[in-house]
């Protein structure tokens, strides 16, 4: 067995082995040996000398394996497929038997029939001997076992014994042909005559047969059954490179000894080359069941486990060894870093973040002997491995209770660290980690262009084009040898970035060195086409449908999509392209001929809208294919989106979607594909030809269809098809058909983003949610309620906390308060992408600050010194929205910022800004709870003063509320509940009591009423905290009385 794996990176697949041609050597080829049977002299035998490089790369042999006995008397059994657990001596020689007999057989058969079976004899697949040995043990059910010693050697007849002698005679006489025929006339008497087989071996190694004189070894050994003989016929018929035949002479190996480990290892091993992955992982399972925990074994199993997608597995198993192996002191050879960059790599690829951002912090804490300090479990950033000397920058009003580790940690398992982060979105904390990692010596640490290829992945797979670009170039800048898929993920990433012109020479390069890359030819059409070249984009799909026609007249396999059979290409029509100007009646007629054909569709679509709504499936999916037809028509009128240096949209992939790349990668016909692209540029070249405007009424109508209209066809498309389960299709056209020159107004903005925002709440879409809830935010500066939507939609759960509490909506937040102040001071503010900021030199948001995919460039930053209108056009400028500068300072933003402090516990900096709130607006009854808490709050923590006067505080803020509160008329469960709660964090339970009770009497009142209890009263809540305090004062019958009444369902 091979020592510790020393390679770094798990996730990367080593090369799959080669699978092994059948190298045995077939009983018809072993008949062809004999005299008699020469007629078929000079066939060429069925199992080609296919070359193995077994045992190149590991060394196969009991001494890797730690502990390696013979183990013929542990009664630790083995897979059963391999020896029943009731397998006997008697037993074992009665499968060599069997299995000897049926190989005779064979021999005989061919013998017959003059070779006509061929008889591939110790190359039967896994599965038929798994049958057999299944059908053998089902055989021995009920039979008596035959005790003593193994069965007496087989009495020969006086004409076998003759024969025998004379083949002897033969041999020694140096008359081999002769020995052959005597043999083998020998065993065909008595096929279990020893000395026959030992004759025929014999003669033909004399000859230089070695693969006959192998066989006949092997059947030679089935009379014999020792372990030893059965282990050098499996060795030297690998160094023949006869896989298939080592294989049946390693299970006769383990059928005589089920716990040889060597064999165990080398036939797992010789499986696992072979491709068959499913018994390799077998035989490596049941060498772990002899070796719990071998790393060795673990990595096997991990490598077959990544070549049949089978992930879950090996991840079990190396969660079950790092948690054994954690209980005892850290050993490197056991489970070491390696080791644990593997099952950080597993729960990676499973989608477990969480649990591998644990992994790597315990795992490291283990591996210095910290095991102890499990105290930094508590803290949720990566500060305990911080780098020396690097300072934290500390959020405004956050305190910070615990000081960074700066313990050292590895670069391998950093590097998954920051893989983690940054599935998970945590950029900030990533960040620290690929900074540290981008400072590594490329000679020291050859592994630094993977590290950074796979980061720069993460981000291309989030969007993040920018900081994808920069990791894709370090790797560019560092490396002599320049991959294709480098080249390709640089020029997507320059193109998502709107330059444009550098992306195609990118593709380009990739096109010089693999022309026959189809992926860049796509990419290529795409950029060519939003880069205004479509003469040249129409003329490379045809090159592309030319080439691929081709590739299927010379018969060559094309790569297949998602329709298996589909033609090769769609027919494209090739229509002459007018490339003078048209004229004023042929551009009118061609567009009255499509707003016709657009109209009558739209017309048919409405006829069904009623019966669509009332849910008739029929009527549903004749609406939807109507809509489609339209949207279809819509989206592939390039002067709805046009080629502007101003806008960021580059072509008819929108920039800020790579789900529909994805999607044409994992399955999208590429047929269609193209048909669909030739088409829409074959119109666009038309076109731009026209040099006539259109008339005035397409300004706000388009193919006579209103632009309010096409808007509510898109969404109520798109809805229904996010209630299919289509969500990705859905947001791809709601994405896309936001780029639209006629949707480039806020009203339409804010409406597009609103829908893929609804999208993302319906599906759970964390990160779109979060991306779309920012845009809504940032492009509706001073207005609360769009913070009030992304307060609303957020949710409860661990995932909303964590995005509530992220620095970046509090550094925007900060931002946006200090704006507002400036403001109200009367300050001079510049405006910039339509929001006003403090001074030109920061005109935007900072990096980092907020997300934002449709921003305009720098040069348009400039362009726009004041704000926009909100009027539709058609010149493709992007417009804001007149924002109206505020004249006094916004309590309800300082109040969210109080919020978010307290969310993390910084109580004192939160009453702060509370207080400043409060200040603004002293009869908002939600502020005076919120001081209420954070007074409460700050009481309970070790740093407070007086933290009586807090509490004092608490109560007075708390009495506000219910003065302000009851004055609306609201629900007095809700005023009682939250004194009870407040009465109940401070230990004074006979007043919490009270209030809860009154909270139960009030509810009591409303159902004896006739009302209906209010979903958010929190009655069931006061009825759980009340049966808390009983049942711990000791009244535990009161408190069942309580889960009867309330908690019951």
């Amino acid at each position: 067995m091979s020592g510790t794996p020393t390679s770094r990176s798990s996730r990367r697949q080593s090369k799959p082995a080669e699978r092994y041609n059948d190298g045995a050597l077939s009983w018809e080829q072993v008949v062809d040996l004999f005299p008699e049977m020469d007629e078929e002299d000079g066939q060429e035998s069925e199992i080609s000398a296919g070359g193995s490089d077994y045992g190149e790369g590991e060394e196969l042999g009991k001494e890797a394996v730690d502990g390696s006995t013979d183990g013929e008397d542990d009664e630790m059994m083995i897979d059963p497929q391999l020896l029943d657990q009731t397998y006997s001596l008697d037993d074992v020689e009665d499968a060599f038997q069997d299995d000897f007999i049926v190989l005779v057989d064979q021999m005989n058969a061919a013998d017959d029939v003059g070779h006509s079976v061929t008889r591939k004899d110790f190359t039967m697949t896994e599965q038929d001997m798994d049958l057999r040995e299944t059908l053998r043990a089902a055989a021995r059910i009920g039979r008596r076992r035959r005790k003593g010693k193994r069965r007496a050697r087989a009495q020969y007849s006086e004409e076998v014994r003759a024969l025998l002698t004379s083949a002897q005679t033969a041999f020694v006489d140096q008359n081999p042909q002769e020995a052959i025929r005597i043999a083998r006339e020998a065993v065909r008497i008595e096929p279990r005559a020893i000395e026959g087989w030992s004759v025929l071996a014999g003669v033909f190694a004399e000859l230089g047969d070695v693969d006959a004189a192998l066989k006949f070894r092997i059947m030679r050994a089935h009379m014999t059954a020792e372990s030893g003989i059965w282990k050098d016929l499996a060795a030297e018929s690998l160094a023949l490179d006869l896989p298939r035949q080592a294989l049946y002479c390693y299970r006769k190996l383990l059928q005589i000894n089920p716990h040889h480990e060597d064999a165990i290892w080398d036939r797992a091993y010789l499986l696992k080359a072979m491709g068959e992955l499913d018994q390799a992982l077998k035989g490596f399972e049941n060498l772990l069941q002899l070796n719990p925990h071998n790393p060795n074994v673990l990595f096997q199993i991990y490598q077959v486990c990544l070549e049949s997608s089978n992930l879950s597995r090996a991840l079990f198993l190396y969660q079950s060894a790092f948690d054994f192996f954690r209980k005892f002191p850290p050993n490197e050879e056991l489970f070491g870093i390696p080791s644990l960059s593997i099952l950080a790599d597993l729960q990676i690829s499973v989608g477990n973040l969480e649990g591998a951002i644990q992994t790597v912090k315990s795992g490291a804490r283990w591996l210095q002997n910290r095991s102890n300090e499990s105290f930094w479990d508590l803290i949720e950033d990566d500060r305990e491995f911080d780098p020396p000397g690097f300072t934290r920058e500390a959020v405004e009003g956050q305190e910070e209770d615990q000081p960074p580790g700066y313990h050292p940690l590895p670069f391998e398992l950093r590097h998954r660290l920051a893989i983690a982060r940054l599935k998970g979105g945590n950029d900030a904390e990533a960040e620290i980690h690929v900074d540290v990692l981008r400072a590594l010596d490329r000679e020291l640490h050859p592994e630094f262009n993977e590290y950074m290829m796979e980061i720069g992945d993460v981000y291309f797979e989030r969007g993040l084009w920018e900081e994808a670009y920069g990791a894709y170039d370090d790797v560019h800048g560092s490396s002599e040898l320049v991959s294709r898929h480098l080249l390709t993920q640089i020029g997507r990433c320059l193109r998502n970035l709107g330059r444009l012109k550098d992306a195609i020479a990118v593709l380009e390069q990739v096109l010089e060195a693999a022309p026959d890359s189809m992926e860049a030819k796509l990419d290529l059409v795409e950029l060519l086409e939003a880069n205004g070249q479509l003469e040249r984009a129409y003329d490379m799909v045809l090159e592309i449908k030319e080439s691929r026609q081709q590739h299927v007249n010379e018969g060559e396999e094309e790569p297949r999509t998602a329709s298996t059979e589909a033609p090769v290409f769609k027919d494209i029509e090739k229509t002459a392209i007018t490339k003078g100007p048209a004229t004023l009646e042929e551009s009118v007629a061609l567009e009255e001929q499509r707003t016709e054909v657009a109209l009558a569709i739209y017309e048919r679509l409405q006829s069904f809208e009623e019966a669509a709504e009332r849910g008739d499936p029929l009527a549903l999916e004749e609406w939807m294919f109507q809509a489609r037809r339209l949207i279809d028509i819509f989206r592939q009128t390039r002067m709805l989106f046009p080629s502007n240096p101003n806008r960021k949209y580059t072509g008819f992939f929108s920039r800020t979607n790579v789900i529909m790349r994805e999607a044409r990668q994992k399955g999208v016909d590429i047929d269609q594909f193209m048909a669909d692209i030739s088409s829409r540029l074959r119109d666009s070249m038309q076109d731009e030809a026209r040099t006539t405007p259109f008339p005035e009424e397409y300004s706000t109508r388009f193919r006579g269809i209103g632009f309010d209209e096409w808007a509510l066809l898109f969404l109520t498309y798109c809805f229904r098809l996010m209630r299919r389960g289509e969500y990705l299709e859905a947001e791809n056209i709601l994405r896309h058909t936001s780029f639209s020159n006629i949707f480039n107004t806020p009203k339409y903005r804010d409406t597009f983003n609103v829908a893929i925002l609804a999208g993302a709440v319906f599906t759970g879409n964390l990160q779109t949610f979060k991306e779309q809830t920012r845009k809504i935010i940032f492009q509706n500066q001073f207005n609360n309620d769009a913070v009030r939507l992304f307060i609303a939609v957020l949710g409860t759960n661990i995932d909303a906390y964590i995005t509530f509490t992220e620095p970046k909506l509090s550094k925007f937040l900060v931002r946006e308060l200090k704006i507002g102040q400036a403001a109200a001071k009367g300050e001079r503010l510049h405006t910039s992408r339509g929001r006003w900021v403090l001074r030109r030199s920061k005109q935007a948001i900072d990096k980092g600050d907020i997300d934002v995919d449709d921003g305009a460039s720098e040069e348009e930053e400039e362009a726009l010194p004041t704000l926009g209108s909100s009027a539709p056009n058609l010149t493709g400028k992007h417009e804001y929205r007149q924002v109206d500068l505020p004249t006094k300072e916004n309590p309800f933003l300082i109040g969210l910022y109080g919020q978010i402090l307290m969310a993390v516990r910084s109580y004192q900096t939160a009453l702060f800004f509370f207080l400043h709130a409060y200040e603004l607006d002293p009869h908002d009854p939600l502020l005076c709870l919120c001081l209420a808490v954070a007074y409460l709050g700050r009481s309970m923590q070790r740093q407070s003063d007086n933290r009586h006067h807090q509490i004092v505080q608490g109560l007075a803020f708390l009495t506000r509320y219910k003065t302000l509160r009851a004055s609306s008329n609201t629900y007095g469960e809700e005023i009682e509940y939250n004194f009870g709660r407040y009465f109940h964090q401070i230990g004074v339970l006979h007043l919490a009591t009270k209030h809860y009770r009154r909270v139960l009497d009030i509810a009591r009142a409303r159902m004896h009423s006739g009302q209906r209890i209010p979903p958010q009263a929190p009655v069931k809540e006061a009825a759980y905290n009340l049966s808390l305090i009983y049942a711990t004062t000791g009244a535990a019958d009161v408190s069942h009385v309580l889960y009867q009444e309330w908690l019951t369902i």
